[in-house]
Formats: structure tokens, sequence, C-alpha cells
């Protein structure tokens, strides 16, 4: 058998092999280069906008919208029941609404007994006092004798205004924070539990901003919009659940 037959070699000139090395070693930096323009893996928030109402029973909260419950926000959630009783001087009675932090979970507490009505824009991460299990949003009741009728609520989500709830949950194991902006109705009994909206930081253990929306730390009204803009119009036009 015949063999193949033998390439031809060509000795290069040493200008012209200079030249070659140079090629290569700007092609070289510039792919190193193009390598450190390149952009990180960053995280982001993910935000959902919502609009639901409940006058009763219990509101479920998926931060991540994966199927699975992070905390519920409910009449019945935590001792949440009218419970009129009878005293010497007359009629007392009174409600609540409660959280409940599924699992592992936890919520920004205000002691041990309160979840915390953070403000828009307050930092939500390592630092924060969280607390698992139960806590109360809200407590309304009153009271008659034979001459007078009174009415009160307490709480720091007292005054039928939005706030937000801070919440640590867990993914795959890992911690993530994220919010969700609510309100309490009512004085003497508690009418209505309103959720406009939640978010959540997709990187674990980095915080996140009430009402923060997106990744660049920066806030804008998306979450947290003033009665009468078009913003809290289009929070209005939600879901509303009895």
């Amino acid at each position: 058998m015949s063999s193949a037959p033998k390439r031809a070699t060509t000795k290069l000139s040493s200008k012209l092999e200079r030249i070659l090395l140079g090629y290569a070693a700007a092609a070289s930096a510039a792919g190193v280069g193009i390598l450190a323009m390149a952009p990180r893996s960053q995280a982001e928030i993910v935000f959902t906008p919502t609009h639901t109402s409940i006058s009763g029973g219990t509101l479920s909260i998926d931060l991540n919208n994966d199927g699975i419950t992070d905390v519920t926000i409910g009449f019945d959630a935590y001792a949440a029941k009218h419970r009129p009783r009878r005293a010497p001087y007359g009629t007392t009675f009174g409600s609540f609404i409660g959280i409940s932090a599924v699992s592992h979970n936890r919520f920004v507490a205000n002691g041990k007994t309160w979840a915390s009505a953070m403000p828009f824009g307050q930092k939500i991460g390592r630092g924060d006092t969280f607390e698992g299990g139960r806590g109360e949003v809200l407590r309304a009741g009153g009271g008659s004798t034979f001459s007078q009728f009174w009415c009160t609520s307490s709480g720091p989500w007292a005054g039928d205004s939005y706030h937000f709830l801070g919440v640590a949950f867990m993914i795959d194991g890992q911690v993530h924070y994220g919010w969700a902006r609510l309100r309490a109705s009512g004085t003497c009994m508690i009418r209505e539990v309103t959720l406009s909206g939640y978010a959540y930081e997709t990187e674990p253990a980095k915080a996140i901003r009430a009402g923060q929306t997106t990744g660049d730390d920066e806030l804008s009204d998306d979450a947290n919009p003033q009665p009468g803009t078009l913003g809290s119009l289009a929070l209005g036009a939600g879901s509303r659940t009895h």
C-alpha cells in the first residue's frame, strides 16, 4: 500500500512570525477583555401586583408563586373570632386579625405579639427581628354599659392604611426576603383585610426594601400607589374574595 504524500513544510520568516505572534497576543487580550465586560448573573426582584380583599376566612400569600403558601393572614389565623362575653358592668366584644408563618418561614415582628407594620422603603433582611409561628396584625373591640358604648383598635396596623409586612421564607433550603403590602380595616369589628401586591428577592440572603420592585435598589410608586392615582385605580381592578 502506498503511503500518503507528505505535506510540504515552509519555514516562516522571522518578520512574519513576529507579526503572527502579535496578532495572536492581540486576539488573546481582546478575548480577556470581552470576558471581563460580560455581565455577571444578577439577582432580580419578582413583583406580583394584585388586589385581593377578604372579610372573613384566610388569605394565603405565596411570595414566589410556586404553589406553596408562605404566610397566611386572616380572621381565623390566630384567635381571630368575634368573642362576646358578659361582664359585670355590661357587654364587651372584640375581633383579631392574625398572621401565621408556614413551616420554617418568619415575619418581621414588633415584639413577640405583633407583626411589624413597616413603612415604604424600609430594609428587610439580616438584623431585623423575625418571629415564626403565629402573631397578630390588628385587634379591635368595644363594649357597652347601661349608659355608654365604646370602640377601640390597637396594634401597629391600626388606622386603616397600607403598610408592608416583611417576610423571610425558604426556597430550596435557602433564606429569601420579601414583602407584602396589606391594609386591615375596622375599629369596633374588623371589616376587611386587603392585599395589594407582594415581591421577593431571588438571590438568597439578599435584603430587599419594602415596596422595592426592581433589582437596582430604586423605589417606585408601583408598589405603593397613593389614593386617587392611576396606580391605585389599576390595583383596585383586581380580584375580591369574601
